[in-house]
């Protein structure tokens, strides 16, 4: 039977393990690159923590990142995002008998040479105006800024810009935006870049509601002088009519280029500037239907 005190007790590999042993941390150096954490071992160089670690704290937080304890009893630092440079803080360790020792983590953040990955972009839309897509949200390695991103193929039966937020702007085309795609490109402040598709479709349940002017004014102020459709803007197939109140047929235009200046092309009244008044139009867009109103033109 073994008898004694188990006071001082010696473990093959280990620190000599004791209930009056003091804690002695020492300081640890770590280096990572821009945009990736590290995960640090900052117990291997300390002692007195052979009877084990009660806890282990930051009381001195790093200046450009965060520092956080992992169950494994490591620390996880994080660079603030872009940062490039020295980053340091200070942690506390305790062992089982209440002992505890203080050390400072210096952090070595350098710069990366990133290179953008693209991914394409699958986009059912429900709604028709006001639609901005993020392209960049699944890409991936968009670290070196500044950022630039271009269309490289536009959509083939509508376009699309880019704004300021590096968002993919579609002036969409109601009767074909269905099955479209575009092509762009992102690179970043090296001129590192990638492409990636961007499919876009409208929702079979849009509803394609939309906006016709009822009125226009073409005195040649500049201002609203032709009657013109927003919503057809870029309609390449629309046909038009225009009437008075009588049904008797005033202007027609087969290939309609959005853009009637209150003149007559028809009839007795060929080639004369219409009067003030309620006008009825026909118009017959390919792929939509027709539409029928009235339009006031006001001189």
């Amino acid at each position: 039977m073994l008898q004694g005190s188990f006071k001082n007790l010696w473990v093959y590999g280990q620190e000599k393990v004791s209930a009056n042993t003091p804690v002695v941390a020492n300081d640890d150096f770590a280096g990572t690159f821009k945009m990736t954490p590290t995960e640090i071992n900052v117990t291997k160089n300390d002692y007195g923590i052979g009877s084990g670690i009660r806890g282990i704290e930051i009381t001195v937080p790093p200046i450009h990142g965060t520092a956080a304890i992992t169950e494994h009893n490591t620390i996880l630092y994080k660079p603030e995002n872009y940062f490039i440079g020295s980053d340091s803080f200070v942690y506390r360790i305790c062992n089982t008998s209440g002992y505890c020792g203080a050390a400072k983590v210096f952090v070595n953040v350098d710069d990366y040479d990133f290179v953008p990955v693209a991914h394409n972009d699958t986009v059912i839309s429900y709604q028709i105006k006001n639609l901005t897509i993020d392209v960049l949200n699944n890409d991936e390695y968009l670290y070196d800024l500044p950022i630039s991103i271009d269309i490289i193929t536009n959509f083939n039966n509508s376009t699309a810009t880019v704004d300021n937020d590096f968002r993919i702007v579609p002036n969409i085309n109601r009767y074909s935006a269905e099955g479209d795609s575009l092509l762009y490109r992102v690179c970043d402040k090296e001129g590192d870049c990638d492409q990636a598709w961007l499919f876009l479709s409208l929702d079979q349940d849009v509803e394609q509601v939309f906006f016709i002017p009822e009125g226009f004014s073409p005195n040649g102020d500049g201002i609203n002088d032709t009657f013109t459709i927003p919503d057809f803007q870029d309609v390449a197939n629309m046909v038009i009519y225009i009437y008075d109140r009588t049904g008797v047929l005033l202007y027609e235009d087969q290939q309609f280029n959005n853009n009637w200046d209150g003149y007559a092309n028809t009839g007795s009244y060929k080639g004369k500037r219409l009067e003030s008044g309620a006008y009825y139009y026909l118009i017959q867009v390919d792929g939509i239907g027709d539409f029928k109103g009235f339009i006031y033109l006001s001189r």
